[in-house]
């Protein structure tokens, strides 16, 4: 049972660090974990698939996913360092990455929208909610059922937004920029399963998942995700 206390965004994190290395962090010992040394040496010591001489499971995703890129452009050369980008053809993005999952038979992460049209999604939103609100007020001079007419209306065309745009995520979202990345956040989507069917993961393994793991749940740079740095003061967890 997660303790109450504990605040959401620690919360999500213990939950996905159970949920991708198939661990339990007991309530009793969730204080003591204050670093991301203490959080990797706790998923060593824990983890069920943690083999320390089973082969690299980053490369093995790599040359899978390299494998399936070739089978359909056999012309591709693909680098850990490769723009992924540069690998999909600019129309008919999300047919391919589509083809792309079913070759790998693994879960990609999802495309996502260009940024500015996401922040021009969330002008329109708040313009609506406004106006709404503004004329519902003007009308029945009450805010109670003008906000909720105006959060109604809100929420209608966040959904509308949504499903409009939703052709238009083509670019793979920023951790997954290059091919390592890419290989990377799938492997943190697969981990255990991944383990089981090649025999364990080792020590850089882990570190690339937890490392993964941290980043997305905080939005952060890669390089700030070292083994010394504390959730709270480095990482600003609260």
């Amino acid at each position: 049972m997660l303790a109450q206390k504990e605040p959401i965004g620690m919360l999500d994190l213990l939950i996905e660090l159970e949920e991708t290395f198939s661990i339990k962090i007991e309530e009793d010992l969730r204080e003591p974990l204050l670093t991301v040394q203490d959080i990797y040496l706790y998923v060593l010591k824990n983890s069920p698939v943690y083999r320390p001489e089973s082969n690299c499971l980053t490369s093995k995703v790599f040359y899978r996913l390299r494998r399936a890129l070739r089978s359909l452009e056999p012309s591709t050369a693909v680098k850990p360092n490769t723009l992924t980008t540069s690998l999909l053809p600019i129309s008919g993005r999300r047919t391919f990455w589509n083809k792309l999952q079913r070759e790998t038979k693994l879960r990609l992460p999802k495309l996502s929208l260009p940024i500015w049209i996401s922040n021009l999604s969330l002008v329109l939103i708040a313009a609506i909610g406004i106006v709404t609100f503004i004329a519902t007020y003007a009308l029945y001079q009450s805010n109670s059922f003008s906000f909720w007419i105006s959060l109604s209306s809100a929420s209608a065309t966040a959904i509308l937004i949504h499903f409009m745009t939703l052709p238009l995520a083509t670019h793979p979202a920023k951790c997954c920029e290059t091919i390592r990345g890419l290989c990377e956040s799938t492997l943190t989507r697969h981990f255990v399963e991944l383990a089981n069917e090649n025999g364990g993961a080792n020590r850089s393994d882990i570190w690339i998942v937890l490392k993964t793991i941290l980043v997305t749940q905080l939005g952060t740079e890669p390089e700030k995700i070292v083994p010394s740095a504390q959730l709270v003061r480095d990482l600003g967890y609260e």
